[in-house]
């Protein structure tokens, strides 16, 4: 089976594009809450988009060591 096929890698990649596609959404389109000021947004934005690459990174250093063993 191919190492990116594997489901449970497959899922971690999407779920970490998923991470970066919201905090895109959140640091991009006109909506707000009432609870963050404009400059609480774009950090909360950028440290959800910052999560979602540091998943893709685990889940493509896992499915490399998957690979090896």
């Amino acid at each position: 089976m191919k190492k990116y096929l594997q489901p449970a890698i497959l899922l971690r990649l999407i779920i970490s594009i998923a991470y970066v596609v919201l905090g895109g959404l959140l640091l991009f389109f006109p909506f707000s809450f009432d609870f963050l000021t404009p400059t609480t947004k774009i950090a909360l934005a950028l440290l959800v988009i910052l999560y979602g690459f540091f998943r893709m990174y685990r889940a493509i250093k896992m499915a490399n060591m998957s690979d090896e063993i």
